[in-house]
């Protein structure tokens, strides 16, 4: 194995480097770090608000409208549907587009220095859908219990993230 030292430019084997070499080397590539785990963190997080925007039952478009993304803090209420109606059905796209295109907008504007990304839903009902309770499913609408979890899970996972334990409060 080969390894660049920037200030010098050589090409030296992993076996011959001194400490200052290697001191260097780290520098060199600290300075990565940070974008990369913007990167990283942004795009763990849209893939998350995706499948939570996309699993979640659709009536009204309330709970699915709600899924906010915002940096620093969590969105502090609930929002009306974008694009409101009635038995709308999982397959309505004016919700879904609208709320994706609003996470896309925020996460894009995180910068590494800003660490915490919130991912919100505040409709009164998202918990019960969550747990799977029949009478809020849409019509026809198939039960999906656990799908914010299963999302969260499987958002990372597609990062390459394999570790998640959940806290309930």
């Amino acid at each position: 194995m080969a390894l660049v030292v920037p200030a010098q430019g050589k090409i030296v084997s992993h076996r011959t480097l001194t400490l200052r070499q290697f001191a260097q080397l780290m520098a060199f590539n600290a300075h990565f770090i940070p974008e990369q785990e913007n990167k990283l963190v942004q795009t763990a997080t849209l893939a998350i608000h995706r499948l939570l925007s996309e699993d979640t039952a659709v009536d009204t478009g309330e709970a699915r409208s709600n899924w906010i993304v915002t940096i620093g803090g969590p969105w502090p209420s609930a929002v009306p549907p974008f694009s409101p109606g009635e038995h709308l059905g999982k397959g309505e796209r004016a919700n879904l587009e609208a709320v994706q295109a609003l996470a896309a907008a925020v996460v894009t504007q995180r910068r590494y220095s800003e660490i915490p990304v919130y991912i919100t839903n505040n409709a009164d009902h998202i918990g019960l859908l969550n747990e799977g309770v029949v009478e809020l499913r849409p019509e026809n609408a198939p039960i999906n219990p656990a799908f914010v979890e299963n999302a969260i899970i499987d958002g990372l996972n597609d990062q390459g993230v394999r570790a998640v334990q959940f806290w309930y409060p």
